[in-house]
């Protein structure tokens, strides 16, 4: 998907350059949809085949991942199962995301950072 995605980025007007999100959406039947984003204004129109979502303003927490995409599933299972529980914080249903800036070099590279951000009550 990110492969497809990065191919047409160039069609988003207004998109803010040189971050990208994955957005993991909760749905009604308790499943997620994963979307590659980026920010852009909220009247742009939006390119054939995508999708716009408006993400809530709501507070979060944020986790540092560094290393190869291939060990999020890990850091997000430490998240939910160890860090917020240890610091006494409750994530809520609502989209988690995955933010990517210079600092992401490539998605097998053992230095590249992404941010996690998990909503919180």
């Amino acid at each position: 998907m990110w492969q497809r995605f990065l191919e047409r980025e160039n069609e988003i007007a207004d998109a803010r350059p040189g971050s990208s999100y994955g957005l993991c959406q909760p749905l009604p039947d308790g499943g997620w949809r994963y979307l590659a984003a980026l920010q852009a204004a909220a009247d742009a129109p939006v390119p054939d085949g995508m999708a716009a979502v408006d993400v809530p303003a709501q507070r979060y927490a944020r986790f540092r991942h560094v290393g190869p995409v291939d060990g999020l599933s890990a850091t997000f299972r430490a998240i939910h199962g160890s860090w917020l529980p240890a610091a006494g914080l409750e994530a809520v249903d609502g989209i988690e995301f995955e933010y990517m800036d210079q600092r992401f070099i490539a998605p097998g590279h053992p230095d590249s950072l992404t941010e996690l951000y998990i909503p919180i009550r």
